[in-house]
């Protein structure tokens, strides 16, 4: 079971094209293509290099005398020699680049949507473009936060390894609720998009949901046993954090900490806009 501990995050963040959609032209369609397209490049390209690491992971006793935080230098390092051992680390540097560079550019923009909404501290400076329609000040706060978590390693590796693992369980659960909802509860609700699985949605989101409820799974599961301290898994504390927003939406909405945005100006003016938008470009796909 734990081997899918490390190789969960090959299908993640396939999504990031739907988080840049509203500055793609013709959204419903390319970014619906790009959403899938990225989950099946993820899956092709990735499934030979997880056997690429099978076959070229020595044994237990080898593999943890390296001592390395990157273990997979030091095993093309011992399987492939020189040559290969090069160009296999130049390909891991470009592919850790751009995955950078995407994942920069759709927290960007989430957190420039967030803060649209009013919801983040600051978001009127947050929420400003620049001359070029570019959501400037998120880039500038999404950099000064990392570096800030980053920061975290000087103390502590511990606590670092903490915060970086709170990132999966969320995205993973995320992914789980998203397709039990499309598969149990509103199967039928949802019209088509431009561009769709059609037939097999249903069959695959119902796969989607399996997969990625094992994976949260794994993702909680005690690494190592006995549990101490040195070896406990951080992803708890993520997994209680989803369940107590879970709960605080559910049974608190009414409370004087949750705002309600349901009636507030700005959602009312959305909807005004979107309706209008909606008549205006009626039977236009769009």
């Amino acid at each position: 079971m734990l081997s899918f501990y490390v190789t969960a995050g090959v299908l993640v963040g396939f999504e990031a094209s739907g988080h840049i959609s509203e500055e793609t032209k013709d959204a419903s369609l390319t970014a619906a293509r790009g959403i899938f397209s990225s989950a099946v490049v993820s899956g092709v390209l990735g499934f030979p290099v997880v056997i690429l690491f099978l076959y070229c992971t020595p044994d237990i006793d080898t593999l943890y005398s390296f001592g390395a935080p990157q273990p997979f230098v030091n095993l093309y390092a011992l399987t492939m020699g020189m040559g290969g051992h090069i160009f296999m680390n130049i390909v891991c540097i470009l592919g850790l680049m751009f995955n950078t560079t995407v994942a920069g550019v759709a927290s960007s923009r989430l957190i420039w949507a967030v803060a649209r909404d009013g919801v983040l501290p600051g978001s009127s400076w947050i929420s400003q473009v620049s001359k070029n329609k570019e959501p400037r000040n998120a880039v500038i706060t999404m950099h000064a936060v990392a570096a800030l978590l980053l920061c975290t390693i000087l103390p502590s590796g511990e606590a670092f390894e903490s915060l970086v693992s709170a990132a999966a369980v969320p995205t993973i659960t995320a992914y789980a609720l998203i397709c039990f909802g499309r598969t149990f509860i509103t199967p039928g609700e949802f019209k088509n998009a431009r561009w769709s699985l059609g037939k097999f949605s249903w069959p695959f989101s119902l796969i989607a949901f399996v997969w990625n409820t094992y994976l949260a799974a794994v993702l909680i599961s005690p690494l190592e046993f006995p549990v101490t301290g040195e070896n406990f898994n951080c992803e708890y504390f993520s997994c209680a954090h989803v369940v107590q927003a879970l709960i605080r939406d559910r049974f608190a909405r009414h409370s004087w900490w949750y705002h309600d945005y349901g009636s507030s100006d700005l959602v009312v003016h959305t909807r005004r806009v979107v309706a209008s938008h909606c008549s205006t470009h009626k039977g236009q796909g769009d």
